[in-house]
């Protein structure tokens, strides 16, 4: 029967339109730093490789309709302010980029006020992972501004020094989150944490994460706590879903969120706050 079943392969070639190609702009934005974007060409799902840069977009940055900004080419698809700009919070923003060729596209936005955590601690040695090592709870508190729909991500990061040739090289890298709180979503792609305020809106919430107590005690750790916007939120699900099914060949397809009309990519911010994690 097997020999049978496998007798009854037939391998199908499809032949699929190619699509006008469209412009991709992605340039998540923050106060902490100039205007920046990533400009490229979407490509046809057949073919294989990186996306190309488009060098010769022209993109701006406009506020209350009047443009405040140009973002000149710098190296591949990058493009950085010129005037070494950086958006303000609580102001509303809109980009728009255009490239011969291509449509034009528009995106809009506003940079979001920060949510200063405190009360920030660490508990060691909590719990234990499924190797049996020690887990550490780092947690804060927020006081959630009431009224409106809030978003927030969380990231940790561990800082290593490698000397090589008597220069000492300061390298980051994201730690794995553990999370017991049923309203923290993980994001597979950094390790950290997203979330809402469906559940306590306009009051004040203690968030705990969990951390493996060796990361603690073998180097430094800091925290980068953002309040997001909404389009920051859904696109780094999306991105986070598509990153976690991108190997099941069972899994339904992953829409990447895009508020680029009518384009694709994301134009979205987040304001943070830095600390060590004591």
């Amino acid at each position: 029967m097997l020999v049978l079943l496998l007798g009854c392969d037939q391998i199908i070639e499809i032949d699929l339109p190619e699509q006008d190609p469209v412009l991709v702009v992605n340039a998540p934005f923050t106060p902490d730093s100039v205007w920046q974007a990533s400009v490229s060409r979407s490509q046809d799902i057949q073919r294989q490789g990186a996306p190309e840069p488009v060098t010769n977009a022209l993109v701006l940055i406009l506020e209350n309709g009047v443009v405040i900004d140009t973002l000149t080419h710098s190296l591949n698809d990058i493009y950085v302010s010129a005037g070494s700009r950086k958006p303000i919070a609580g102001h509303s923003y809109t980009l728009k980029a255009s490239a011969p060729s291509f449509a034009d596209v528009t995106g809009n936005e506003a940079a979001p006020v920060p949510v200063a955590p405190y009360t920030i601690a660490w508990r060691d040695s909590v719990s234990v992972d499924q190797f049996e090592g020690p887990l550490g709870e780092f947690s804060f508190s927020i006081n959630d501004p009431a009224g409106t729909r809030n978003y927030y991500a969380l990231n940790v990061y561990q800082i290593d020094t490698i000397i090589e040739l008597n220069d000492t090289l300061i390298q980051l890298y994201p730690v794995y989150l553990r999370v017991q709180d049923p309203t923290l979503e993980f994001d597979i792609r950094t390790g950290g944490v997203l979330f809402q305020d469906v559940t306590f809106d306009g009051s004040s919430r203690s968030i705990k994460v969990q951390i493996s107590s060796n990361n603690h005690d073998n180097s430094i750790l800091f925290f980068g706590f953002s309040t997001v916007t909404e389009s920051y939120y859904r696109y780094t699900k999306t991105l986070a879903s598509y990153y976690e099914t991108g190997f099941n060949p069972f899994a339904e397809p992953v829409r990447i969120y895009s508020n680029m009309t009518p384009g694709m990519g994301i134009f979205c911010g987040f304001s943070s706050t830095w600390g060590l994690v004591p």
